[in-house]
Parts: C-alpha cells; structure tokens; sequence
C-alpha cells in the first residue's frame, strides 16, 4: 500500500498546509489509525488523494486550491510583484518550465 510520504514529505506538507510537522505527524497518526473524525475534513481528503492516487502535481494543486491565500503569504506576493514588475525581462517560458519540473520530481 502506498504511504503518504511515498509522496511527499512531512516537511513538504507542514509548509503547503501552513502547519506545524507535529501537526501533520499527529494528523498522520490519526489518519493511519482510521481516525477520520479526530482531524480535519480537508487533511483526510488530503490523504486519500495521496495515498489513492495522488502525483505531486495534484497534491500541490489540492493544497493550493484549500489552503493558500496569497494575501496570507509575503514570499507568494512577493515572487508576483517581482514577476509583474519584471516580466519584460524575464523568461517567463523558463520560470515555467522550472516549476513544471519540480512538481513533476
């Protein structure tokens, strides 16, 4: 059977949920221990995803679509204020491709 950290990593998940590792150990020991209704509804849908089929791509795409508000985050609103003000030079194709290939490792 497939494991969450099959996945991703305890550290990987802590930063894309904005939680601590303890959190995510915790919520992982519940989780494994069938558990559901001790933590939160998203961390198990969470889970299942990963542990059901998830590539890294979807489970960074999950965790942006439940848990990332740029508004929230200095460094997310950071990179887009310095993409916008220098898109003109920048190769915006490459910075692309970069994200693309790390999501895919």
């Amino acid at each position: 059977m497939k494991t969450i950290t099959d996945t991703v990593t305890i550290t990987e998940l802590s930063r894309l949920t904005n939680k601590s590792r303890p959190t995510i150990y915790k919520w992982l020991t519940l989780y494994e221990n069938e558990k559901r209704d001790e933590m939160p509804q998203v961390i198990a849908q969470l889970f299942d995803l990963i542990v059901d089929s998830g590539s890294k791509k979807e489970v960074y795409q999950f965790c942006e679509d439940q848990f990332v508000s740029i508004d929230d985050d200095e460094n997310l609103e950071e990179i887009f204020r310095l993409l916008r003000t220098y898109r003109s030079k920048l190769n915006l194709e490459k910075i692309r491709n970069f994200i693309l290939e790390e999501m895919n490792k």
